[in-house]
């Protein structure tokens, strides 16, 4: 089971497909919200270290990316007053405790998704949507993201009104074993970046759903809403952690193909109801004719999903109308 869990197959693609649970998928509402994009394409991502900024972070110089029509990112954490979005890859250093508390320093490559108007006035700042992908995306190449999941729909032309960080697992490494690295890449995101930390989201696909699962199970007080899409929440086999309720204030929707052959849909289902018996925020959505692969393609091209998303706001946080404006507008 495990070796099956942790594989991800070919890229998805973006297809706007809405469906609820157990009933045939049809098409979504008009594109309208989702304006196409302009994406550049960035070239490899360096790292350059900098001083320590704190006890848990090394901030990061990240190296600007060049596009293929020649443009440059501007420095991080800058903008100039309008941008078109876009999606390019960086590199940065974190630091980390190892089992016997020692600081180390990591090197983590992710792209950094930037929304259109980013660098506007946001006295409350932008969401931000924290994506982990599947297995076959390990590595260090940032770039090979782009073939799957969010980051590929992003590419594709879907745009958001959020960031969208999606850090890439080195070999070797599940994202489960990784929950700290991903703590402080996403402490130093949100220091450098105008983010607004009461609508926080994770998300991820095959591997990178159980990595969500552990990553919300560490951590359930720091996101406002979660999507884990084919993957269960523990990788080991059926059953679930023990500390599963303390995510029954969090609100999951969990989306899962019933013809997935890598990870059987009952994963996801087991952590479906165990969080329903805690009195959790769950919705479960089952698509009937979806394999592992297709059921990614749907969940990232599914408007509805969207508005769920930026609907979600960590508790004692002031809801932001940005995206109910702009959704009602388009």
């Amino acid at each position: 089971m495990l070796a099956l869990a942790a594989l991800c197959l070919a890229g998805c693609s973006s297809q706007a497909v809405s469906v609820e649970r157990l009933t045939t998928a049809s098409p979504a509402p008009s594109n309208t919200a989702f304006i196409s994009a302009s994406v550049a394409t960035a070239e490899p991502a360096q790292t350059a270290p900098v001083p320590q900024a704190s006890p848990t972070v090394e901030r990061a110089t990240e190296t600007p990316q060049t596009n293929t029509q020649g443009s440059t990112t501007a420095t991080p954490g800058m903008a100039p007053p309008t941008v078109p979005a876009s999606q390019r890859a960086y590199g940065s250093n974190v630091q980390v405790a190892t089992s016997d508390g020692v600081k180390q320093t990591v090197s983590v490559g992710y792209l950094l998704y930037l929304p259109r108007g980013y660098g506007q006035d946001r006295p409350d700042g932008w969401p931000l949507i924290l994506f982990l992908h599947g297995s076959d995306e390990r590595g260090d190449d940032p770039q090979a993201l782009r073939r799957n999941g969010l980051p590929q729909a992003l590419d594709q032309g879907l745009e958001l009104p959020a960031l969208v960080l999606s850090p890439q697992c080195p070999l070797g490494i599940r994202w489960w074993q990784w929950t700290e690295a991903l703590g402080a890449l996403l402490d130093q995101i949100e220091s450098e970046y105008p983010v607004d930390t009461g609508r926080v989201y994770l998300t991820g696909f095959s591997m990178g759903a159980y990595g969500a699962w552990a990553l919300a199970l560490r951590s359930p007080e720091r996101f406002a809403a979660m999507v884990p899409v084919s993957g269960g929440c523990d990788f080991r086999d059926d059953s679930i952690p023990e500390d599963i309720c303390n995510l029954k204030d969090l609100p999951v929707w969990v989306l899962h193909g019933a013809q997935d052959a890598i990870v059987a849909p009952r994963e996801s289902e087991n952590a479906v109801n165990a969080l329903r018996a805690c009195g959790g925020d769950v919705q479960f959505t089952l698509y009937p004719d979806a394999d592992h692969v297709k059921a990614c393609e749907l969940a990232y091209a599914d408007r509805a999903l969207y508005d769920w998303l930026f609907s979600r706001l960590r508790k004692s946080q002031k809801t932001s109308e940005v995206w109910t404006t702009k959704h009602k507008e388009g």
